[in-house]
């Protein structure tokens, strides 16, 4: 028999679909099926920034640093946030659950990429290996087919490979019909 939580946190009126530890696990983002993300911060078990980040389910939540949150929705859209430690303080914290009203101010957009999310796959993350250089890569579910994936470079939102694994002989990944 398990132990019982020491603290439970409350606040997304549907189900949680992302969860994210970040800034040396003084933060917590969580994301829900209706589009919202709240900020949590850990040791005093509060929200610090509550927006809606997408108009359906968030896929998947990451860190770029410290100061930026990645959020993939069923939207179609990757969306990079910045979220600075300073910035907390003037962010809305009325959390979903709790408040009636959707107009949250959410924090600065730095980024927004059109990608596929119609195989209910979320992205992943390659940061660059030198420390000082602040890019990454995502890679998403190709827009040309789902068995593929295109990877994009972030700050430059460009698009750098297109349908990678399209020459495979087998499938990788979307609908497999039963036999």
């Amino acid at each position: 028999m398990g132990e019982a939580p020491v603290y439970v946190i409350r606040g997304h009126p549907s189900p949680v679909h992302a969860l994210h530890f970040y800034r040396s696990n003084s933060r917590l983002v969580s994301a829900d099926a209706e589009g919202w993300i709240v900020l949590w911060d850990i040791p005093i078990r509060r929200p610090v920034a509550v927006w809606r980040a997408h108009d359906s389910a968030v896929l998947g939540v990451a860190d770029w640093d410290d100061s930026n949150i990645i959020t993939h929705g069923r939207d179609n859209k990757i969306y990079v946030w910045q979220v600075r430690p300073e910035d907390e303080p003037s962010l809305d914290t009325r959390l979903p659950a709790t408040s009636s009203s959707e107009h949250h101010r959410p924090p600065w957009l730095l980024h927004g990429l059109d990608v596929n999310a119609l195989n209910f796959c979320s992205f992943a993350m390659c940061r660059s290996e030198n420390t000082s250089d602040s890019q990454i890569l995502l890679a998403v579910p190709s827009s040309k087919d789902p068995n593929t994936i295109d990877i994009y470079h972030l700050p430059s939102q460009t698009r750098v490979h297109a349908a990678v694994g399209e020459h495979l002989d087998f499938k990788t990944g979307g609908y497999i019909a039963p036999p």
